[in-house]
Formats: structure tokens, sequence, C-alpha cells
């Protein structure tokens, strides 16, 4: 039996080549979005120049009609975006869109620049379909073949193992492994409409406080590039848990029955994964986020076979120092005895403490205004509105640096898990409001009978609409007002766009 410390290097080695794979598109992807960017960056400086008066552009202008000739540029614009994408792949409600708009005789400025600036967003991620398609099969199937390689030749001997069609991998793509049962393409196409959801936001606020064309092109930068930050995120984790897939796919193709999580050992390794470094589990009990990598975003572990103590008693298994340098430890340490000994009691090396108990502060000091130029809702109210839901059994919490910059990339002021909702400090009247309701929508289970993507659309008109009605209750600032009547607009349409999809599909099957 050839001993476990090669065995588990080589694992380290392949989870390692299969994640460079990742890492090496995400500089591509940071090229597009660059590229996204500044295109999008050129629209608005032309539409400033075209209609503002003195780089001051008010809503009314915004909203004028096309003329006769602007509207046959647009119509050319449209034509040559349905060629591009019947050319590289195009989503079909995009494509719905884009055949509605050309037969519009009537379309006003900014409906116009807000369809040339989706076509950006959509362009962006038919992209990161095709390239997310291509690097996932690849990281599962060379992670496949390289476990069997590896097995095979740690055991000593060969079996017969099932080899990968096109068919099989098309189906591990097309597997949802997260709790939401949601797959990376459901979650590139979400993002898509949030993203052009953060967008039009963008400019309409920007609009409506009349800002100079560069303050909203450097807001508009601002969303794409947390937009980025998730994508980065997302091509990490499935890549990771493709790799997983590889291994587990690989272990029962050979009869593996029993397998061990093996933690990076390093001064980053985070204190969810560290815990289980070393811990062994059943083949049958394999599953990803609970006992399998990736247990959270971004985790860089892997799985091995496991085998016997004995043969790991006198090995030296390799580990990185916080400075990177490397040394060895024995082979059969886990990651709790490697931290205390390498790590907690060693001059000069730490790893960073968690910071949950900043969790538990109630307070906070209000300022005037966020970095919106929004007013914050003060203390009074905000104390009136949560009440009444912390009567109903909320549990609110103001979020820590962590998951106010959690907050921020997912374009929110708030988030509600379970029974606790976490509001950012700087959130409007407007804010705590609107998240308060969906404490309430979701209390009373309103439209739980539809699917997800309608129950969150009608979830949100219902909300918008709610804010609007208590508009003077609540002496609800103008500005926000007229971004909530600009958010209802958007989901309207969007409601609009989904019956529409649902006639459309009726009209095929007839």
């Amino acid at each position: 039996m050839k001993n476990a410390e090669y065995w588990r290097n080589r694992q380290e080695i392949l989870q390692n080549n299969l994640m460079k794979k990742a890492d090496d598109l995400i500089p591509e992807m940071q090229d597009k979005y660059e590229a996204v960017i500044n295109d999008i960056d050129k629209e608005i400086q032309s539409f400033y120049e075209r209609f503002a008066k003195n780089e001051s552009l008010t809503m009314a202008d915004a909203k004028k009609i096309l003329s006769s000739d602007e509207r046959k540029r647009f119509q050319m614009d449209l034509k040559e975006y349905i060629k591009k994408g019947e050319e590289n792949g195009i989503s079909a409600d995009w494509e719905k869109q884009l055949e509605s708009a050309s037969d519009i005789h009537r379309i006003d400025r900014l409906r116009a620049l807000q369809m040339q600036m989706r076509e950006k967003v959509e362009e962006l991620s038919g992209y990161k379909q095709n390239t997310m398609d291509k690097t996932l099969a690849d990281v599962y199937k060379e992670g496949y073949y390289q476990n069997v390689f590896e097995i095979q030749k740690y055991v000593g001997t060969g079996s017969a193992f099932a080899t990968l069609d096109q068919n099989k991998i098309d189906k591990v793509l097309a597997k949802p492994w997260t709790y939401d049962n949601q797959t990376y393409s459901d979650k590139i196409w979400q993002n898509r409409d949030r993203l052009n959801y953060a967008l039009d936001k963008a400019l309409t606020q920007g609009i409506i406080r009349g800002q100079a064309p560069d303050k909203v092109s450097r807001q508009i930068a601002k969303e794409l590039n947390m937009e980025l930050s998730n994508t980065k995120r997302l091509v990490l984790t499935e890549s990771a848990a493709f790799s997983s897939m590889a291994s587990q796919d690989s272990y029962k193709e050979l009869g593996v029955e029993k397998v061990e999580y093996l933690a990076t050992l390093d001064d980053k390794t985070c204190e969810i994964c560290g815990p289980m470094d070393g811990q062994v589990f059943d083949m049958k009990d394999f599953e990803m986020s609970v006992n399998a990598p990736p247990l959270y975003p971004n985790c860089r572990c892997t799985t091995v076979p496991y085998f016997n103590d004995e043969f790991t008693q006198d090995e030296k298994r390799a580990a990185r120092d916080s400075e990177g340098k490397s040394y060895t430890v024995p082979g059969n340490i886990t990651y709790q005895q490697w931290k205390e000994k390498y790590v907690d009691n060693a001059n000069g090396s730490g790893i960073i403490k968690s910071t949950n108990e900043a969790f538990r502060h109630k307070g906070y000091t209000h300022r005037n205004s966020n970095e919106n130029g929004q007013k914050i809702i003060d203390t009074p109210a905000y104390n009136k509105i949560v009440g009444k839901i912390i009567k109903r059994g909320a549990n609110i919490q103001i979020a820590d640096e962590n998951w106010i910059q959690h907050l921020k990339e997912q374009n929110a002021t708030a988030v509600t898990i379970g029974d606790t909702i976490i509001f950012r400090p700087d959130a409007t009247i407007s804010d705590v409001l609107e998240e308060t309701h969906h404490f309430m929508q979701n209390a009373t289970k309103m439209n739980d009978d539809k699917e997800e993507y309608l129950r969150t659309i009608l979830n949100e008109i219902d909300a918008k609409k709610y804010l609007l009605s208590n508009t003077g209750k609540y002496k609800i600032p103008l500005e926000e007002v007229e971004l909530t009547k600009s958010q209802l607009e958007f989901y309207e349409n969007q409601l609009e766009e989904y019956k529409e999809k649902l006639r459309g599909d009726k009209n095929v099957e007839g």
C-alpha cells in the first residue's frame, strides 16, 4: 500500500489544478464587465448630450416620446440586437421584448436608453452562461478522470469504470446542489434581472436628482462592479461544487465506502471548514454543503477516500504557515491540533477570528443621510415600525461590517432570514417599511401557492403599493416616492412579460 501522504498531496494538487480553471476565468470576466461599463457610459453621455440642458435632465425630458428620426435609429439598434442574438444565442424573454419594442410606434427616451443598457447586460449574461458551461464541464470531467486514475494507482489495481459522454456531463451541469434547488444557470439569469433592476434604479434615481451624467455613470459602474463580485463568487463556488461532484461520482464508481474531509491547512482556513478536517463519514452520507465541500462560498477544501490510521501513523502532511512557507506535520494530525500547534501558539501568526459577536449589538447612531443622499429613518419612526412586527415574533438586528458589505453587493438594505430581519444602518423609512411588510407577507403566506418567480413579483408589487398608500402617514420624502413609483412600474412590466410568456407558451402547446 502506497503511503497516504502521497495520496493527500495528490488530491490537494488536483484540487488546486481544478480551481485554477476558475481562477483563470476571473480576469477574462473582469475585462468583459469593464467593457460593458465603458459601453453604458458612452450611451449615457450620448443621451445627456442630446436631451439635457446644461448637463441637467428632468424626468419630464427623459419621458418625452422619441421623434420620428430618433425612433428609426432606435429600431435599427433593435434589429442589430436581434441579429447579434441569433448569431450568439439569446434568451427567449429578451428576444420577445426586442421584437415587441420594434413594433411600438411610441416609445419614450428613458425606455429606449434602458433597452440599450439591458442589451449590454443580456450579452454579458449570455457570455457568463457559455463560459461557465465550458469551465464547469472541464472541471467535472478532469476531476472525475483524475480521481479514478489516482485511486486506482493508489490501491495498485485497476477496475472497469464508466466513461463520460456529453449527455452525462450535461445532466450533471443541470443538476442543482444548493438548498434553494437552483443551478448556476438559474442564478446567472436571476442575477441578470437583479442587475437590470439596479441599473434602472440608478439611472432613474440620477435623473430624479438632476445628477450630471458622470455621476450617473459612476453609480452604474458601482452596481456592475458589485455584480462582478457576485459573479466571481459564483464561478469559484460552482467550480468547487463540480469538483466535489466529480469526486463523489468517482468514489461511487470505484466502490469507495468511506470519505475523509481534507481542509486546506493555512491561516486562511475558515472556522467552518477547520473543525471538519480529518472527519470521516460513510459515502452514502456524502452531501455537499453539509459534510462535503463546498461548505460556504469560495470554499477551497476537498475530500479523499478514507484509509485506516495504520497507513498514516508515521507520515508527514504538508501545510503552510501565515507567511506561506512550507513545513511538515504528522500525517494523522487534525486541523484543530495543527491550528493549536502551528497557528495559535506560533509567534507572528494567527487566524482571523469570527465576527459573530458583533451581531449582538442592537442600537446604532443615525446619520442624517446615507451615501446616496437619501434621508436615513429617524429613531422614533424606526422604533414605531419595527415594534409592530417584534410583537409578531420578528427578531430585528443591525448589520455588522460583514453583513453591510454583503448587502451592498446584493444592492439591498435589508435581508430577512426566517424570523430575523437584518437592516443596514443607513436604511431609509421606505426600506424599513417595505422589509417589515415583506415579513408580514411571509407570516401570512401571501402568494405561497404561486411559483417562486411569480410570488416574488406579486409580493414586490404589493409592497410598493403599500408604501405609496402610506406616503402621507409616514411622511415619506418625495424622492423616495418617485423611486417607489419607478420600481412599481418595473415589477408591473415584469408581471406583464410573465403573463405574455405564459400566453405564448400556451399558443405553442396549442
